[in-house]
């Protein structure tokens, strides 16, 4: 966000997630750019991959996202409509239902190091791209 927006204005906003289904997932980052800087974008995206996967994310940086993802979960399990909907989720998935009782701590126990060797054994090397518009 801060390279692409910030730094470059290239977009008003960015994101990446991952997205779990039965047997597979994918990650994906979404943003919209203008046409003529698309390619300017993509460049700077892949810049951004090698970064994560050859230096360690600080701290700082770490923590607030760790805070975020925390609060974000706890946020969404705050009715008992999300709460069903959890529940479904982990039917059709096959997971345990107490996946989510260790989800906080689990989150909380990731490092720099294993967001590094994430990114090199899952981000590095040819990824699709789909530009629309």
């Amino acid at each position: 966000m801060k390279n692409i927006r910030e730094e470059k204005g290239l977009s008003y906003g960015i994101h990446s997630s991952f997205r779990n289904e039965i047997n597979q997932g994918y990650f994906l980052i979404a943003s919209d750019v203008k046409k003529d800087l698309k390619d300017l974008a993509l460049e700077e995206i892949y810049k951004e991959i090698d970064i994560l996967a050859s230096q360690l994310v600080s701290e700082d940086e770490l923590t607030t996202v760790k805070n975020y993802m925390t609060g974000n979960f706890v946020m969404s399990i705050n009715s008992n409509l999300s709460l069903l909907e959890i529940t479904k989720s982990l039917y059709k998935k096959g997971l345990s239902f107490d996946y989510y009782d260790s989800y906080v701590s689990r989150i909380q126990s990731i490092s720099s190091e294993d967001i590094k060797n994430m990114t090199n054994k899952y981000l590095k090397g040819d990824l699709l791209e789909i530009a629309v518009g």
